[in-house]
């Protein structure tokens, strides 16, 4: 079949592709809209720096928001500007798709596998990933996942004849951490697998490799003033508690457990039935006959979940664990007993395993397609109209947001925002129990005079001087933070010359969203 099982799954994906394309711009009304609002910060990011205005929103600034440096720069190439260009990142993502299924294909094909055993694995790498939900996405996630499988690619026969890492696992580790910070989970079990085979010196260049992007970010940012880490990753990490054995376990625990919680997030079972599962493999290994490559890709695996439930995380439209997930499926199809070769199949507990996981899979992926078109719309009837209003109303301006991406695209806005992402002292204000007030401040020294929030997330801490104008509310929410938006003037005086401009603005908005929950100014 040669080629076959690449065509016919780039054949697949284009179809579940089109047809998820179809169903959004239904939700949409037409226009394009990405699943994520964080999409257009990495456009208006990409914009900045094409336009030689540093590494910020808009120019003249340093912000720290993002968590991809490789992928801002790809996305900067097409200088991508309000109209086509804004297309930019999907392309992206159709193309290291597609990568990634080539990869797939030439992994599997190098430990032996038919083309209709690569075949199923392609089409499962397709679904369970799932390649649209992260294409629709707009974000980095496909190119982590195809360079991830690169380095798998090039790492295992390595590690299995004792051989040095070479200059292209170490630049493939060097693009894969700079793709994202969870590179680190391969990179660095990686550098211990070497060490153990004698290569320490070969180990010790993978952690410099690894680490080389985010030097220099650190450098950068600290220079512009900015934290040694992205602030996105600094709010939205998480670390292990090690001040004792029951905090370790807490920290570990209750994550995951909101997580599983979580009605936005997907499941976290499914990665918990990966580890289960590895940790069953590795147990019998010797039974199993597994030679010295497959052992350590089933260690490399292991640690690499174990450090992403910890540290990374999982969910938010199916992102941060994909990855993990296309690694995961790949590596399972060369072991003995794989699901695409239908020969010596386990028996007992790891079948049992096998089965719960494809289920559990099975039903994040039908999730993400019904989710899909429904984001779409989310971010159209919300984070768009936000945009729509800014830049018609108060383009340039400095304004309170606690959803930056589409407004610094569209309108060019400098944002003050609550969470912290875009303004860290707000952070800070925020876990110390003190926003309201440093918000009123920090709002009356940039000179803002309206704020556009999610009045949901800040109960008892929007300024008591803020006079609520407008809120609407989107139908189906499955991926914005909360269905209402609203829009506060920052002081009195403001509310008056805001007035007329959103009774226009409420006027033009979608019925559906007019409809059910647009309130009379006047009245509050």
């Amino acid at each position: 079949m040669g080629r076959r099982p690449v065509a016919v799954a780039l054949v697949a994906f284009g179809l579940l592709m089109a047809a998820c394309v179809a169903l959004g711009l239904a939700r949409t009304g037409g226009g394009w809209a990405y699943a994520l609002d964080d999409a257009y910060i990495h456009l208006a990011l990409g914009r900045t720096l094409a336009e030689g205005g540093g590494w910020g929103l808009v120019p003249g600034q340093f912000d720290g928001v993002s968590s991809s440096p490789l992928w801002t720069l790809l996305v900067a190439l097409a200088r991508p500007r309000p109209g086509a260009a804004t297309l930019w990142p999907f392309a992206l993502n159709l193309l290291f798709g597609g990568l990634l299924l080539a990869a797939a294909d030439l992994f599997l094909a190098r430990r032996g596998l038919a083309a209709g055993e690569r075949l199923r694995a392609l089409l499962l790498l397709v679904l369970l990933t799932p390649l649209p939900a992260l294409a629709i996405g707009g974000m980095e996630h496909l190119l982590q996942a195809w360079l991830a499988l690169l380095w798998l690619g090039v790492a295992l026969p390595r590690l299995g004849t004792g051989a040095p890492p070479g200059a292209g696992l170490l630049a493939l580790s060097a693009l894969l951490c700079a793709a994202r910070p969870e590179g680190a989970f391969l990179v660095v079990p990686g550098a211990v697998l070497f060490a153990r085979r004698g290569r320490r010196a070969g180990a010790l260049g993978l952690l410099a490799a690894g680490a080389a992007p985010w030097a220099l970010y650190a450098a950068l940012s600290l220079r512009a003033g900015g934290s040694w880490l992205p602030d996105s990753l600094l709010l939205k990490g998480r670390g292990l508690d090690l001040r004792s054995p029951a905090a370790s376990l807490r920290s570990l625990l209750l994550p995951l457990w909101a997580e599983l919680r979580n009605p936005l997030s997907p499941f976290a079972l499914h990665l918990i039935l990966f580890i289960v599962a590895g940790a069953l493999v590795w147990r019998r290994r010797e039974q199993l006959a597994l030679d010295a490559e497959q052992r350590a890709g089933v260690a490399l695996l292991l640690a690499a979940l174990v450090l992403q439930l910890v540290y990374g995380g999982v969910g938010w439209f199916f992102r941060y664990e994909s990855w993990l997930v296309a690694l995961g499926l790949a590596m399972a199809f060369t072991l003995p007993g794989a699901p695409g070769s239908w020969r010596g199949r386990p028996r007992g507990a790891l079948a049992l395993l096998g089965l719960l996981l494809l289920v559990a899979l099975g039903a994040r992926s039908a999730v993400s397609l019904r989710r899909i078109p429904l984001a779409m719309g989310n971010v159209a009837g919300q984070q768009l109209q936000v945009a729509r209003y800014l830049e018609g109303h108060h383009a340039g301006e400095t304004v309170v947001l606690d959803d930056i991406g589409a407004p610094s695209f569209y309108a060019r806005v400098r944002a003050v925002d609550p969470l912290g992402l875009a303004t860290p002292a707000l952070a800070r204000a925020r876990r110390e129990g003190r926003l309201g007030a440093a918000l009123a401040a920090e709002t009356a020294r940039r000179g803002a005079r309206v704020a556009l929030l999610h009045p949901g997330l800040f109960e008892g801490e929007i300024p008591a001087a803020w006079v609520p104008l407008l809120e609407w509310t989107i139908p189906d929410n499955v991926v914005c933070s909360r269905p209402t938006v609203a829009v506060y003037a920052c002081t009195p005086a403001d509310g008056a010359a805001l007035r007329a401009e959103l009774a226009d603005f409420a006027a033009s908005l979608p019925p559906d969203l007019v409809a059910k929950a647009m309130l009379d100014a006047h009245s509050r």
